[in-house]
């Protein structure tokens, strides 16, 4: 096809190479670069948006050769959530896992209300091609009953089992593997 009216206000690109076509409209349209990693390769974008402090992008420019001007058109900016960090290191013989198990955890304070009978039959199923998996259910001991009616084995064999909701989330997300996410209802 042919491009009939193109008068954009502004030119946003993302990219983690050259791009040829932010490259013709610099002298157009303000442009304006997110990069994916340190290094900007849009030197002549009238604003970079950074994933990092000033002073990391100024090292950046640095190392890659660029002119230091440009640091003067970075803006610290974060795309997406930035995790937690853990407030204690944790070891899985705390609970009582083994170091090979397969640890899957879903966290949650409605989970009575959130673990589906069809998402139970998945991770039960799960649970039998992987002996040595364990599902914590966090937030309480309302999902543990409801999976134990209708996986009543899984649960005797403590191979799904409840933890009370814990606020380091992210020290008992380090020694799991797989964060299993029901589907949220409201």
């Amino acid at each position: 096809g042919e491009v009939v009216a193109f008068d954009p206000d502004i030119v946003v690109t993302i990219a983690d190479q050259f791009d040829a076509a932010a490259d013709v409209l610099f002298d157009l349209y303000p442009v304006v670069d997110m990069p994916l990693f340190d290094i900007v390769y849009l030197d002549r974008a009238d604003l970079h948006l950074c994933p990092h402090d000033l002073d990391h992008a100024a090292k950046a420019v640095h190392v890659a050769g660029q002119s230091t001007d440009i640091v003067s058109r970075y803006r610290p900016f974060h795309l997406g959530l930035e995790l937690p960090t853990a407030r204690a290191q944790r070891h899985r013989e705390y609970h009582q896992l083994s170091a090979t198990a397969i640890i899957m955890i879903t966290v949650g304070s409605r989970l009575e209300y959130e673990l589906t009978e069809e998402f139970i039959d998945r991770i039960a199923e799960m649970l039998e091609c992987f002996p040595e998996a364990v599902w914590l259910l966090v937030g309480g001991r309302a999902g543990l009953d409801v999976v134990g009616r209708h996986h009543p084995d899984l649960v005797r064999q403590e191979r799904v089992r409840a933890l009370p909701y814990d606020p380091d989330l992210a020290g008992l997300y380090g020694i799991c593997d797989i964060y299993l996410n029901p589907v949220r209802r409201g």
